[in-house]
């Protein structure tokens, strides 16, 4: 392939990466491996968080998860970068919104394309008294 297919090529998937999350009904995103920040979500990913996608994209997720949940929200993250994989169990941490609210996040199902560093997860807004009770306890610790 030339040069020129190669980067059209490239600018068609990308393009077709950000349509698909564009249709997707429930919350999505994706994000930049290498630096734990936002590249694109769809509206009611922002739409939970309260943020437009200009002003998440300036964020890092560290500045939006809740400071308790930082540490083990970025282990799990870490770990998955560093072992090349997928996050395949379900996952629950809390995000603070535009507006001061916290809110539990349940993160389905996140994919990792580690040769083009960024990766894409479905989450679900949940109330409190739905997340796990192992779970409330770990981040209670």
């Amino acid at each position: 392939m030339r040069q020129s297919n190669v980067n059209n090529h490239l600018r068609d998937s990308y393009e077709f990466v950000i349509k698909l999350i564009d249709y997707t009904p429930m919350p999505c995103t994706m994000w930049d491996l290498e630096v734990g920040r936002f590249i694109y979500t769809n509206k009611p990913f922002l739409d939970i968080l309260g943020y437009t996608l200009p002003e998440l994209r300036a964020l890092t997720f560290t500045d939006i998860i809740h400071p308790d949940d930082v540490e083990i929200s970025m282990k799990v993250f870490r770990d998955n970068i560093a072992n090349k994989r997928n996050m395949d169990e379900p996952f629950y941490n809390r995000y603070i919104t535009k507006d001061g609210e916290v809110v539990w996040l349940y993160w389905s199902k996140a994919i990792n394309d580690y040769d083009k560093d960024f990766g894409i997860g479905h989450v679900t807004k949940v109330e409190e008294k739905n997340v796990p009770l192992g779970v409330l306890a770990q981040i209670k610790k």
